[in-house]
């Protein structure tokens, strides 16, 4: 199945760009653009793409006002890449759970980066459909609903401190905060879990921590808030810049 794309920007030319970019990969369907709110709003909510870019500079409003405004509209999984000639949006970008950042002029390089990434990600979530995301029933809380090696457990994201890999069972094993743990099932990889939220990275190839949980992070290991402050959370030299980036534009 084609990745349906979206893209809101008010300079024409910046919308075929984007176009000719994408024409060549044949996984990738530009469903619908526009260069208003108004048809940007439109466009999404009629045609539910996988994938939005939206440019930050629009006309009625900043993309970012307009990303908060429709987001109560959208109820499936759709990702956001920005772009703008400016810089200083980064980090309010960020908070917004964007998938990716782009400057203009759209730089190929950085545009096959941002899709293989994208790829990637969605590909892990397909490949194993025992670990995915789903909009509780009566809420917009986020919820995991994970295949554990006993039972299937839906589980809030705010409620998962961290994972560790168990060496000798060679599973993940999930922390909650009401002190219970979940090994999940061996197919379940470090790839997969990262894939699943904005709030877990990877801190060491034995741990992948929820970003909200973090008190402070120092030189070897990361001290976690209530009620994982016993938690032993190494870090590795390899995962410690990218945390780092991650959780000061938090």
């Amino acid at each position: 199945m084609k990745t349906k794309v979206v893209i809101i920007d008010d300079d024409i030319n910046s919308i075929k760009l984007l176009n000719m970019h994408l024409a060549i990969h044949e996984d990738f369907e530009i469903v619908a653009s526009a260069t208003n709110c108004c048809d940007g709003k439109k466009a999404i909510l009629e045609n539910k793409p996988d994938l939005l870019f939206l440019d930050i500079e629009l006309p009625e409003m900043d993309g970012l006002s307009f990303l908060r405004s429709v987001r109560n509209g959208v109820d499936w999984c759709m990702s956001v890449v920005f772009f703008t000639s400016y810089d200083n949006y980064t980090i309010e970008a960020l908070r917004l759970e964007a998938f990716d950042y782009l400057l203009k002029p759209l730089n190929h390089s950085d545009l096959e980066s941002c899709l293989q990434r994208y790829v990637e990600k969605r590909d892990a979530v397909q490949e194993h459909p025992d670990t995915f995301f789903q909009d509780a029933p009566s809420s917009k809380e986020r919820v995991l609903l994970i295949n554990t090696i006993y039972n299937k457990k839906l589980i809030r994201v705010d409620n998962i401190g961290y994972f560790r890999f168990q060496a000798g069972r060679k599973v993940w094993e999930a922390f909650l905060d009401d002190g219970s743990s979940m090994p999940l099932r061996r197919t379940t990889t470090s790839d997969v879990i990262v894939a699943q939220s904005p709030d877990f990275v990877q801190v060491h190839k034995m741990y992948i921590v929820n970003l909200n949980f973090i008190n402070t992070i120092e030189e070897t290991r990361i001290v976690m808030n209530f009620p994982f402050e016993e938690a032993d959370v190494k870090i590795s030299k390899s995962y410690r810049k990218n945390l780092l980036d991650r959780f000061y534009s938090l």
